[in-house]
């Protein structure tokens, strides 16, 4: 079986990533060539065969210029609200756990903390959206799946794997989540529509989730509300002592809970004046608190504590005729972060802003072509008191065209160029095409993609009077990241049910930002470290090589009127070399091995879904308490049982087997935890 020899590939690689050389690892590891040439004869193979029915085609809207799947070239997958509801998840890094291609490490569960990353990025080369609209943290990309609008509340969820930087700017190295509500994007034809659920399990949580939506005339008007709160599970904290003085004058607890507290809530208004027009608004706000102990440190004083607040309005208009489609788009986005490490020092407060604009215009030719032009402005700033305040600036412009150079070839070509204040001049091209094979479709993206040092990766630590050993220290010298990415793949209908698809990509990336161990006498430029200890410094770790292959196995049967079972199997490989010999903080956080298996079936008004995921990757261990395992499986199960056509009796188990991992080391992660409650649709 193919998974075998796929599992069997990571163990002739060295434990840590930073010792391997990656064109030696490819010439000395020949399971792995023969992993590529297995992988493309079964693609070209299945691509011969003959079957009528045609590869389902989905809109894509993330790519500026309107296109269905088949068409864009790319790696993508689609979350629709209808899956959200019937999985057993509640956030969007929850759901985002299910797919190819995509790493999650989280602090805490239930969507207190994560780090995204995509294709082995670092959680700082993934770029969020919501509905157009960058969201991105500017102060740390840890703070990037703090997503302002319910579950309930959202349509879909468009993931595109690999480079984008080219059509939304910086940040999209590993690729990009697209967040696009049911307000902005679908017309509400229901005088009032709710859907949503209420959940309470154990350690007193409380899970809510509802959206409320109303059509007047030509407006369209929503609501939303999320909390999620608990006390968390406690446990014994590793650093506490015998030392009473000690623990007295840094208030060290013998032990400690997870509690965490997340409420967001959103309005959003959609107005057709005409059948050109289509406006939209929104506001939404996130505030969420949560024990931070052990997310970033290992230090013996850590007690943090964390509250973040964010706030997001965006407003757009687009005016749509027979050839053309004018959007205009702006967004304000603020963020709080107020992050007290512990109780004897002052805690750091930091106020980031974003301002941006886009104004794009497509047409078609009378030869069915699309083309898009536009500009994109953004303004970012931080006020903060151990980063200090900043300011960066962006002017860019994009262009994108469709070809279709036959019934079954075509191709997209995007290329972005401008201004940033700390990178100069920007460019960045990309190509993708996309061929109908038969039943297959043949697809390949390759293309270019920047990011330049967040605020915390400049400045971290610069105002504080005494930095404490093993913190993060900034570094102003930081030079841009630039990756070059390239991808081959297929999309399959294997029968009527079976639909396949694999890609096999490489990435490579030079001025890599990262944290690595530095000395105290290394860093001339801090004069507020201590002496002879060692510290985390961002720094530019050189070049990186990233190669993977991404797998997705989707099987769906009809068995009568009210029964159905559907079926997912994702597996994705993933190897990081770097070019010098350093130890980094998060290159090699990603999974090497990712396995997920999906199931979900409906009998006679009982749904169940279950949700596996095993995680095999190389392991960090400090002690007994700060250890991040090389394998472990996490599996997740919801069951409901329809009372009325309109509400359902549900129940939710996460972490079946009571897995014990952390994914951050320090950081640990929850056991199983059961909850219930209702469910609804009311259209």
């Amino acid at each position: 079986m193919v998974f075998v020899k796929i599992g069997s590939v990571g163990e002739k690689f060295a434990r840590n990533h930073s010792e391997i050389d990656f064109e030696l690892a490819l010439q000395k590891n020949l399971p792995m060539r023969y992993l590529f040439l297995l992988f493309f004869s079964f693609i070209f193979l299945l691509s011969y065969s003959q079957i009528e029915d045609s590869i389902e085609s989905v809109n894509i809207i993330t790519l500026h210029v309107p296109l269905s799947a088949e068409e864009s070239g790319r790696s993508l997958s689609v979350i629709t609200a209808e899956q959200l509801a019937d999985l057993p998840v509640s956030t969007v890094e929850e759901a985002l756990r299910t797919l190819p291609g995509v790493n999650i490490n989280s602090r805490g569960g239930f969507g207190v903390q994560s780090d995204i990353g995509m294709r082995g990025s670092t959680f700082s080369q993934t770029l969020v959206l919501i509905d157009g609209i960058r969201f991105t943290e500017p102060l740390t990309g840890h703070l990037n799946n703090a997503i302002p609008i319910p579950l309930s509340e959202i349509a879909k969820i468009e993931v595109i794997r690999g480079p984008a930087s080219s059509v939304y700017g910086a940040d999209a190295v590993g690729g990009v989540i697209h967040i696009q509500t049911k307000t902005f994007l679908e017309t509400n034809n229901s005088a009032i529509a709710t859907t949503g659920w209420a959940n309470y399990g154990q350690h007193n949580l409380l899970d809510t989730d509802l959206s409320v939506r109303s059509s007047l005339g030509k407006l369209n008007v929503s609501a939303g509300y999320k909390k999620t709160s608990s006390d968390g599970e406690t446990y014994a904290n590793p650093n506490f002592t015998d030392d009473e003085v000690f623990n007295n004058n840094f208030f060290i607890n013998e032990n400690y809970s997870t509690n965490f507290n997340i409420e967001n809530f959103t309005v959003a208004t959609q107005y057709q004046p005409d059948n050109e027009w289509n406006l939209n608004a929104r506001f939404a706000q996130d505030k969420r608190n949560y024990n931070a102990k052990y997310f970033y440190t290992r230090s013996s004083v850590d007690e943090s504590i964390e509250e973040n607040e964010f706030y997001l309005t965006q407003f757009s208009a687009t005016k749509t005729t027979e050839n053309t489609r004018t959007n205009f788009a702006t967004g304000f986005r603020e963020g709080g972060d107020n992050f007290a490490f512990n109780p004897a020092f002052p805690a750091n407060d930091h106020t980031t802003k974003r301002w941006s604009g886009i104004i794009s215009h497509q047409w078609e030719s009378k030869s069915k072509n699309q083309f898009v032009i536009g500009t994109q402005a953004e303004k970012t700033t931080i006020k903060s008191t151990d980063r200090g305040n900043h300011q960066q600036n962006q002017l860019e412009f994009f262009s994108t065209g469709l070809f279709h150079f036959s019934d079954d070839f075509t191709t997209v070509l995007s290329v972005r160029g401008g201004h940033h204040s700390d990178v100069d001049f920007t460019f960045s091209p990309q190509a993708s095409f996309s061929y109908r094979l038969n039943n297959a479709i043949l697809r390949s993206t390759i293309g270019t993609a920047l990011r330049g040092a967040d605020f915390t990766e400049k400045y971290v630590s610069f105002n504080l009077p005494q930095v404490a050993a093993e913190r993060n220290i900034g570094n102003p010298f930081l030079e841009t990241e630039e990756a070059l990415s390239i991808d081959l793949g297929t999309d399959l209908l294997l029968t009527n049910q079976i639909q396949l698809s694999g890609t096999a990509f490489f990435r490579k990336t030079n001025n890599l930002i990262d944290y690595t161990i530095v000395n105290e006498s290394e860093i001339s430029y801090l004069n507020n470290l201590v002496a002879g200890e060692n510290y985390f410094q961002a720094q530019n770790v050189g070049e990186a090589k990233t190669v993977g292959i991404e797998f997705q196995g989707d099987y769906e049967h009809q068995l009568s009127f009210q029964s159905s079972v559907a079926a997912n199997l994702n597996y994705t490989y993933l190897h990081t070399g770097l070019s010098e010999d350093v130890v980094s903080k998060y290159l090699a956080s990603h999974p090497k091995h990712q396995l997920q298996f999906n199931l979900s079936a409906t009998v006679s008004g009982v749904e169940f879904s279950l949700t596996n995921q095993y995680i095999h990757r190389n392991g960090e261990a400090v002690d007994d308490f700060f250890k991040v395992n090389d394998n472990y499986l996490l599996s997740n199960a919801r069951l409901g049982v329809q009372v009325t056509e309109q509400l359902q009796a549900t129940g939710r188990i996460n972490n079946i087997f009571n897995t014990d991992y952390q994914e951050v080391l320090g950081a640990q992660m929850p056991g199983r935890w059961a909850m219930g409650g209702l469910q609804w649709d009311i259209q």
